[in-house]
């Protein structure tokens, strides 16, 4: 039985979760990827409002302005609560983009580019940090990023996934839905009681 949904806005962040995820949460959770953000929000308000399903919606900010970021928070909570009807949801935001989150291990990220952190510039770091998806494809060699991707997670040994679990996205994704598969009633229809959590990763 379906427990939670974690949704997002496309397939490559699905497989990052997915690969991070403890097992006994990934077998009680669906994931759903949108085609872009606003299918990915619709989704969400759409499984809230029929199946009564606890949600963890994960986007990108696409920025790094902590204004920007708020503003989206609250737009974001505010258009799932609208459709909760008292069912517990999540908004996740991953700041700028969800592959941030391998530079939570820079060794591993090092070890595949085959250059340390120390071995960049300040310039270079500035660049990972604000655009981490092209800053870390454009640096293993010529692969199309699905299957660099793919590559990249198949590397990951139980040290690097349980340095990336440390990051704050990562951790309080986990623990939100563990809290509600725990809590689980294996019933359809509305928990009755409305609990959002709102998180956000900052790079």
């Amino acid at each position: 039985m379906t427990k939670a949904f974690i949704i997002t806005e496309g397939e490559s962040d699905h497989k990052i979760l997915k690969a991070l995820l403890p097992a006994p949460i990934s077998e009680n959770v669906e994931f759903v990827a949108g085609t872009w953000r606003s299918s990915a929000i619709s989704i969400a308000r759409s499984i809230l409002v029929a199946k009564y399903i606890p949600v963890a919606l994960v986007l990108d900010t696409d920025t790094t302005d902590p204004s920007a970021i708020r503003e989206d928070r609250d737009y974001l909570r505010m258009s799932l609560a609208e459709a909760s009807s008292g069912t517990r949801f999540g908004v996740f935001q991953a700041v700028p983009e969800i592959e941030i989150i391998f530079f939570e291990d820079w060794d591993f990220v090092g070890q595949q580019i085959g250059k340390p952190k120390q071995a960049f510039t300040h310039f270079e770091l500035e660049y990972a940090r604000l655009q981490p998806k092209k800053f870390l494809f454009s640096q293993l060699e010529d692969i199309p990023y699905p299957q660099a991707l793919t590559k990249l997670l198949a590397l990951m040994d139980t040290k690097t996934i349980e340095r990336i679990r440390q990051n704050p996205l990562v951790r309080d994704l986990n623990n939100f839905l563990l809290s509600v598969i725990e809590k689980s009633p294996g019933r359809s229809g509305p928990v009755g009681q409305s609990a959002v959590a709102l998180h956000t990763v900052v790079a």
